[in-house]
């Protein structure tokens, strides 16, 4: 009997179902439920991939409660949570995942190597490599705290806030590229991958070396022919995979 709170939005236009904002969960409500218009989802396109995403953000350091996937496609806390208890982080978590008037979307991937761990992909949207994030767990950081940062970065522009305060203002913190880029990795003359430094920005601070590998090896020459430069820059830009984090 009343509109949905999100109102329209860009992305609705590509999906005529969510253009009536009085239409009660896409017209199927013998199967889905919505009690409160709110619309944080998480997409995929393996289910593996959302499940996964759902394991690690379950085992986020110092996590007060869990999340799981609803047949509405959204993360829904599980349980009775009292809120008066969670700190820092954990309330606002909490907060985003109940708020019934932003709109913010994670896409769950694995193994895409055009994903550096995860990015924003645009308002309110944000993209999490859930094989990167789980590389974390062997330099002792938490794989579901990284998954958490990229939620609630994608909030935090779905709310207004630029991606700049989204990503420094985040209660799960996130990394710092330092160097301006990667140091390649050398074998008979191609590039086969390339190492990081990143500084974590949580509590206790820290750099760290990722190392990634190339899906299929890239000629040195290739990068010193400007005719086939920018090719080779794309080729690793969107091949690469992370094969490991270690503290430095």
């Amino acid at each position: 009997m009343s509109p949905d709170p999100l109102y329209l939005e860009m992305n609705r236009l590509t999906d005529p179902q969510q253009l009536n904002l009085y239409s009660y969960v896409r017209n199927n409500p013998l199967s889905l439920t919505d009690p409160d218009g709110r619309d944080i989802a998480v997409k995929c396109a393996d289910k593996v991939n959302c499940s996964t995403a759902t394991d690690q953000v379950n085992g986020r350091k110092d996590g007060q409660f869990k999340v799981a996937i609803g047949d509405d496609g959204k993360w829904h806390p599980v349980g009775d949570v009292d809120t008066s208890k969670l700190s820092g982080a954990e309330k606002a978590f909490y907060g985003a995942l109940t708020d019934t008037n932003t709109h913010a979307t994670l896409t769950a991937v694995s193994g895409d190597g055009g994903v550096f761990f995860g990015l924003s992909t645009g308002k309110g949207t944000n993209t999490v490599d859930v094989a990167d994030t789980g590389q974390l767990a062997s330099a002792g950081l938490s794989p579901g705290s990284a998954v958490a940062h990229e939620a609630m970065e994608a909030y935090a522009t779905a709310g207004g806030a630029s991606l700049k305060d989204a990503h420094n203002n985040d209660p799960f913190p996130g990394f710092t590229l330092l160097g301006g880029g990667g140091r390649p990795t050398l074998s008979n003359g191609n590039v086969t991958g390339y190492q990081y430094n990143l500084r974590y920005n949580g509590a206790g601070g820290g750099n760290y070396q990722v190392n990634t590998t190339l899906k299929t090896p890239v000629p040195v020459a290739s990068f010193m022919n400007p005719q086939t430069r920018a090719d080779a820059q794309k080729a690793v830009g969107t091949t690469q995979t992370i094969t490991g984090v270690i503290p430095k």
